[in-house]
């Protein structure tokens, strides 16, 4: 699905293979909740400023409630319409997109008025 549109994707099956990899690299990670050996949700942590949307098909109240007190940026159940994880991915890439500006626009600015000795 998402490579139809137009997204790059790599794939990993565990929590330890995706680890293998620089989460940091990546401008979304996207992860199933259950995996072999441990849950999708440690990715979060592991993953530091990349987000990371939670997918499962035993979606429950409380597993995204879980997720998102973790950290995630998004909870989606299995099975789920295309339209509604393409959108949640486009947000999600946008907001990465905005912060990322937002981030080089403030050093630009105080590398242009830097602020010294404020009361």
């Amino acid at each position: 699905l998402l490579v139809r549109h137009e997204h790059s994707v790599e794939e990993a099956e565990s929590v330890e293979q995706a680890l293998e990899n620089n989460l940091n690299q990546f401008d979304l990670i996207i992860s199933d909740l259950r995996l072999p050996g441990e849950p999708g949700t440690n990715l979060i942590e592991a993953a530091g400023n990349t987000p990371v949307l939670i997918m499962t098909s035993y979606a429950s109240l409380r597993s995204a409630v879980d997720a998102m007190r973790l950290g995630a940026v998004d909870y989606i159940p299995k099975p789920f319409d295309h339209d509604e994880m393409l959108l949640a991915v486009d947000r999600v890439l946008k907001e990465g997109r905005l912060n990322r500006g937002n981030r080089a626009l403030r050093r630009d600015l105080e590398r242009s008025f830097p602020v010294r000795n404020m009361v």
